[in-house]
Protein backbone atom coordinates (compact mmCIF):
# COMPACT_ATOMS: atom_id res chain seq x y z
CA UNK A 1 0.00 0.00 0.00
CA UNK A 2 2.80 2.40 0.92
CA UNK A 3 4.56 1.61 -2.37
CA UNK A 4 1.38 2.41 -4.31
CA UNK A 5 0.97 5.74 -2.49
CA UNK A 6 4.55 6.67 -3.34
CA UNK A 7 4.06 5.85 -7.01
CA UNK A 8 0.74 7.74 -7.11
CA UNK A 9 2.37 10.83 -5.63
CA UNK A 10 5.23 10.61 -8.13
CA UNK A 11 2.89 10.30 -11.11
CA UNK A 12 0.89 13.28 -9.83
CA UNK A 13 4.06 15.37 -9.97
CA UNK A 14 4.78 14.03 -13.46
CA UNK A 15 1.29 15.06 -14.57
CA UNK A 16 1.76 18.56 -13.17
CA UNK A 17 5.11 18.76 -14.94
CA UNK A 18 3.94 17.79 -18.43
CA UNK A 19 2.74 21.28 -19.44
CA UNK A 20 6.00 22.80 -18.33
CA UNK A 21 7.94 19.98 -19.94
CA UNK A 22 6.32 20.70 -23.31
CA UNK A 23 7.20 24.39 -22.92
CA UNK A 24 10.72 23.67 -21.69
CA UNK A 25 11.41 21.40 -24.67
CA UNK A 26 9.61 23.56 -27.23
CA UNK A 27 11.79 26.59 -26.50
CA UNK A 28 15.13 24.87 -27.15
CA UNK A 29 13.65 23.03 -30.16
CA UNK A 30 12.71 26.34 -31.77
CA UNK A 31 16.17 27.71 -31.04
CA UNK A 32 17.74 24.48 -32.30
CA UNK A 33 15.93 24.84 -35.62
CA UNK A 34 17.24 28.39 -35.97
CA UNK A 35 20.79 27.34 -35.07
CA UNK A 36 20.78 24.55 -37.66
CA UNK A 37 19.46 26.93 -40.31
CA UNK A 38 22.15 29.48 -39.43
CA UNK A 39 24.87 26.82 -39.46
CA UNK A 40 23.70 25.62 -42.88
CA UNK A 41 23.87 29.13 -44.28
CA UNK A 42 27.32 29.63 -42.77
CA UNK A 43 28.58 26.43 -44.40
CA UNK A 44 27.17 27.53 -47.78
CA UNK A 45 29.04 30.81 -47.43
CA UNK A 46 32.27 29.13 -46.40
CA UNK A 47 32.15 30.52 -42.86
CA UNK A 48 33.29 27.35 -41.11
CA UNK A 49 34.17 29.12 -37.85
CA UNK A 50 30.67 30.55 -37.45
CA UNK A 51 29.17 27.18 -38.39
CA UNK A 52 31.19 25.42 -35.67
CA UNK A 53 30.18 27.99 -33.04
CA UNK A 54 26.52 27.68 -33.99
CA UNK A 55 26.63 23.88 -33.93
CA UNK A 56 28.25 23.99 -30.50
CA UNK A 57 25.28 26.05 -29.26
CA UNK A 58 22.92 23.55 -30.89
CA UNK A 59 24.69 20.69 -29.11
CA UNK A 60 24.17 22.49 -25.79
CA UNK A 61 20.42 22.70 -26.46
CA UNK A 62 20.27 19.01 -27.37
CA UNK A 63 22.02 18.16 -24.10
CA UNK A 64 19.49 20.29 -22.19
CA UNK A 65 16.54 18.51 -23.80
CA UNK A 66 18.16 15.16 -23.02
CA UNK A 67 18.70 16.17 -19.38
CA UNK A 68 15.04 17.21 -19.00
CA UNK A 69 13.74 13.93 -20.42
CA UNK A 70 16.18 11.79 -18.45
CA UNK A 71 15.23 13.55 -15.20
CA UNK A 72 11.55 12.85 -15.80
CA UNK A 73 12.14 9.21 -16.74
CA UNK A 74 14.35 8.66 -13.70
CA UNK A 75 11.78 10.25 -11.41
CA UNK A 76 8.91 8.16 -12.85
CA UNK A 77 10.62 4.86 -12.12
CA UNK A 78 9.13 2.73 -9.39
CA UNK A 79 11.65 2.29 -6.58
CA UNK A 80 12.03 -1.37 -5.66
CA UNK A 81 11.79 -2.07 -1.93
CA UNK A 82 14.82 -4.37 -2.06
CA UNK A 83 16.99 -1.97 -4.04
CA UNK A 84 20.44 -1.88 -2.41
CA UNK A 85 21.85 1.41 -1.21
CA UNK A 86 24.73 2.94 -3.10
CA UNK A 87 26.65 6.26 -3.22
CA UNK A 88 24.53 9.18 -4.48
CA UNK A 89 25.92 12.64 -5.23
CA UNK A 90 23.57 14.98 -3.41
CA UNK A 91 24.11 18.31 -5.18
CA UNK A 92 23.34 16.82 -8.59
CA UNK A 93 20.23 15.11 -7.22
CA UNK A 94 18.99 18.43 -5.81
CA UNK A 95 19.49 20.03 -9.23
CA UNK A 96 17.50 17.27 -10.94
CA UNK A 97 14.63 17.61 -8.45
CA UNK A 98 14.59 21.40 -8.94
CA UNK A 99 14.42 20.91 -12.70
CA UNK A 100 11.31 18.77 -12.30
CA UNK A 101 9.65 21.60 -10.36
CA UNK A 102 10.38 24.25 -13.00
CA UNK A 103 6.71 25.15 -13.45
CA UNK A 104 6.32 25.93 -9.75
CA UNK A 105 9.52 27.82 -9.09
CA UNK A 106 9.48 29.86 -12.32
CA UNK A 107 5.97 31.15 -11.66
CA UNK A 108 7.00 32.14 -8.14
CA UNK A 109 10.40 33.50 -9.20
CA UNK A 110 11.82 30.86 -6.91
CA UNK A 111 15.51 30.54 -6.17
CA UNK A 112 17.40 27.56 -4.79
CA UNK A 113 20.81 28.01 -3.22
CA UNK A 114 23.05 24.97 -2.77
CA UNK A 115 26.42 24.45 -1.11
CA UNK A 116 29.32 24.38 -3.53
CA UNK A 117 31.01 21.29 -2.11
CA UNK A 118 30.34 17.81 -3.44
CA UNK A 119 29.00 15.26 -0.97
CA UNK A 120 28.11 11.60 -1.40
CA UNK A 121 25.52 9.86 0.74
CA UNK A 122 24.34 6.29 1.05
CA UNK A 123 20.91 5.89 -0.52
CA UNK A 124 18.92 5.29 -3.68
CA UNK A 125 18.76 8.11 -6.24
CA UNK A 126 15.11 7.49 -7.12
CA UNK A 127 14.04 7.63 -3.46
CA UNK A 128 16.20 10.66 -2.66
CA UNK A 129 14.86 12.56 -5.65
CA UNK A 130 11.29 11.78 -4.58
CA UNK A 131 12.01 13.11 -1.09
CA UNK A 132 13.60 16.28 -2.46
CA UNK A 133 10.72 16.92 -4.88
CA UNK A 134 8.22 16.56 -2.02
CA UNK A 135 10.14 18.86 0.32
CA UNK A 136 10.98 21.49 -2.30
CA UNK A 137 7.39 21.50 -3.63
CA UNK A 138 6.08 22.12 -0.11
CA UNK A 139 8.53 24.97 0.35
CA UNK A 140 7.51 26.57 -2.94
CA UNK A 141 3.81 26.22 -2.14
CA UNK A 142 4.41 27.96 1.20
CA UNK A 143 6.00 30.99 -0.50
CA UNK A 144 3.56 32.69 -2.92
CA UNK A 145 6.18 35.05 -4.40
CA UNK A 146 9.97 35.34 -4.48
CA UNK A 147 10.44 31.94 -2.88
CA UNK A 148 13.97 31.55 -1.54
CA UNK A 149 15.05 28.07 -0.51
CA UNK A 150 18.44 27.71 1.14
CA UNK A 151 20.10 24.32 1.42
CA UNK A 152 23.01 23.76 3.77
CA UNK A 153 24.62 20.61 5.10
CA UNK A 154 27.11 19.55 7.69
CA UNK A 155 28.71 16.30 8.76
CA UNK A 156 27.86 14.90 12.19
CA UNK A 157 30.24 11.98 12.83
CA UNK A 158 29.24 9.35 10.23
CA UNK A 159 26.05 11.17 9.15
CA UNK A 160 25.28 14.14 6.93
CA UNK A 161 22.53 16.51 8.05
CA UNK A 162 20.86 18.47 5.25
CA UNK A 163 18.86 21.60 6.13
CA UNK A 164 16.26 22.81 3.62
CA UNK A 165 14.87 26.17 4.78
CA UNK A 166 12.41 28.49 3.04
CA UNK A 167 11.39 32.10 3.56
CA UNK A 168 7.73 31.27 4.09
CA UNK A 169 5.47 31.66 7.14
CA UNK A 170 6.60 28.48 8.91
CA UNK A 171 4.66 25.36 9.85
CA UNK A 172 0.96 25.78 10.72
CA UNK A 173 0.94 25.52 14.53
CA UNK A 174 -2.37 23.64 14.60
CA UNK A 175 -0.98 20.94 12.31
CA UNK A 176 2.43 20.49 13.95
CA UNK A 177 1.53 17.32 15.91
CA UNK A 178 0.37 15.54 12.75
CA UNK A 179 2.36 17.06 9.88
CA UNK A 180 4.38 13.89 9.33
CA UNK A 181 1.27 11.70 9.29
CA UNK A 182 -0.60 10.82 6.07
CA UNK A 183 -3.45 13.01 4.80
CA UNK A 184 -2.40 16.07 6.80
CA UNK A 185 -2.23 19.26 4.74
CA UNK A 186 -2.84 22.99 4.97
CA UNK A 187 -3.28 23.25 1.18
CA UNK A 188 -6.57 23.69 -0.63
CA UNK A 189 -5.53 21.01 -3.12
CA UNK A 190 -3.60 17.83 -2.37
CA UNK A 191 -3.75 14.62 -0.37
CA UNK A 192 -1.21 15.62 2.26
CA UNK A 193 0.89 12.48 1.86
CA UNK A 194 4.16 14.04 0.67
CA UNK A 195 5.92 14.43 4.02
CA UNK A 196 4.72 11.10 5.40
CA UNK A 197 5.94 9.34 2.26
CA UNK A 198 9.25 11.15 2.58
CA UNK A 199 9.63 9.93 6.17
CA UNK A 200 9.08 6.36 4.96
CA UNK A 201 11.52 6.74 2.07
CA UNK A 202 14.22 8.14 4.37
CA UNK A 203 13.69 5.24 6.79
CA UNK A 204 14.10 2.76 3.91
CA UNK A 205 17.53 4.32 3.31
CA UNK A 206 18.42 4.16 7.02
CA UNK A 207 18.01 7.92 7.20
CA UNK A 208 15.70 10.33 8.99
CA UNK A 209 13.47 13.33 8.35
CA UNK A 210 12.43 15.86 10.96
CA UNK A 211 10.97 19.35 11.06
CA UNK A 212 12.44 22.55 12.44
CA UNK A 213 11.53 26.24 12.38
CA UNK A 214 10.90 29.24 14.57
CA UNK A 215 7.21 28.19 14.37
CA UNK A 216 6.26 31.67 13.16
CA UNK A 217 8.25 31.67 9.91
CA UNK A 218 11.03 30.00 7.91
CA UNK A 219 10.07 26.34 7.92
CA UNK A 220 13.00 23.95 7.74
CA UNK A 221 13.17 20.26 6.92
CA UNK A 222 16.18 18.33 8.17
CA UNK A 223 17.25 15.20 6.30
CA UNK A 224 19.84 12.85 7.75
CA UNK A 225 21.83 10.48 5.54
CA UNK A 226 24.67 8.09 6.16
CA UNK A 227 27.87 9.48 4.68
CA UNK A 228 29.65 7.49 1.98
CA UNK A 229 33.41 7.79 1.62
CA UNK A 230 34.28 9.22 -1.78
CA UNK A 231 36.80 6.37 -2.16
CA UNK A 232 33.82 3.99 -2.30
CA UNK A 233 32.52 5.70 -5.43
CA UNK A 234 33.53 3.90 -8.59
Amino acid sequence: MQDELIQTAKLAVVGQTMTTLAHEINQPLNALSMYLFTAGRAIEQGQSGQARNTLTKAEGLINRIDAIIRSLRQFSRRAELETPLYPVELRQTFAAAWELLAMRHQSRQGALSLPTDTVWVSGDEVRIQQVLVNVLANALDACPHDAAIAVTWQTQEDALEVYIADNGPGWPVALLPSLLKPFTTSKDVGLGIGLSISVSLMAQMKGDLRLASTLTRNACVVLQFSVTDVDDVE
